[in-house]
């Protein structure tokens, strides 16, 4: 069986937080309260983004804030919606 390569829509630091925190996938989908590991690896991947709640369990556990787990997507964001930059439809909402 071949691994399915996803494109990367939502770069983000949430594997180098999770690794330098010493955790494993299946310790963050519990503490969080995911029912599997997969929407974890996903959000890793950048395929999708975690719902806002999550985002902020995420924060909280990796002591980190969004801008630091989401830096790419929020200076993309911050681009065009200050400086009117057209390059946005590479982020999927």
């Amino acid at each position: 069986m071949t691994k399915q390569k996803y494109s990367c829509a939502f770069p983000n630091n949430l594997k180098e937080y999770r690794t330098q925190r010493g955790f494993q996938r299946a310790d963050v989908a519990t503490r969080i309260g995911l029912q599997r590991v997969r929407p974890l690896a996903l959000w890793e991947k950048g395929v999708i983004m975690p719902d806002s709640i999550s985002l902020l369990k995420l924060c909280i556990l990796y002591e980190a804030s969004p801008l630091e787990l989401y830096r790419e997507v929020m200076e993309r964001l911050n681009a065009y919606l200050n400086e009117g930059d057209e390059n946005l439809p590479t982020i999927a909402f």
